[in-house]
């Protein structure tokens, strides 16, 4: 799972993913953008562009299978098998986007000021104090006690997504994998 110092600091990076994977798309756009849809699209597989380079090249930079891709792998598997669009499992993921599946693993937990944050799949927020807990609730959910203050259930909770309000995003995020703003994985 991914860690980070405090809040800002997963909004900054988060606010610095999405400024990367926007900037990927633009790009693209940029210079087939003048192409039918079906050229533009016929174009983007000519060349192997995926949309989705920039998170994958964040969870591989970071070595951890994210949220994203455990989705995406789902919903390929899904669909490999016959699935309906309509019935996908993407219908199901407590994300908006794509940007903040990248940032939470396989298990829907990022770790943000020490605090293990996790969105269970009824999309109820629960906040972990220790990883032994965390652990416990991973094998046994139902072992858990809500009321325990390291095992908050958060009712009706959703996941804050953050505004991009500044141009910092500039310097990527690469200033966030050294120093003190060093994006850990546990």
């Amino acid at each position: 799972m991914l860690s980070f110092t405090d809040q800002q600091h997963f909004t900054d990076v988060y606010n610095c993913l999405e400024a990367v994977y926007e900037a990927h798309l633009d790009d693209f756009e940029a210079q087939y953008g003048h192409l039918s849809e079906d050229d533009y699209n016929d174009m983007a597989d000519q060349l192997g562009f995926v949309d989705e380079q920039p998170l994958m090249d964040f969870e591989n930079a970071l070595s951890f299978t994210s949220a994203r891709r455990t989705l995406a792998d789902a919903e390929a598997i899904f669909l490999g098998n016959g699935g309906h669009p309509a019935e996908s499992p993407l219908l199901n993921s407590p994300y908006d986007d794509d940007i903040m599946a990248s940032m939470f693993n396989e298990n829907n937990a990022v770790m943000i000021d020490g605090v293990i944050h996790v969105i269970d799949a009824n999309g109820e927020q629960w906040s972990f104090c220790d990883c032994a807990t965390y652990e416990q609730w991973l094998l046994d959910p139902e072992s858990v006690d809500p009321e325990d203050p390291c095992s908050l259930l958060q009712k009706g909770g959703t996941v804050d997504f953050p505004d991009c309000k500044s141009d910092w995003w500039q310097y990527c995020w690469d200033e966030y994998s050294s120093g003190k703003k060093n994006v850990g994985h546990l």
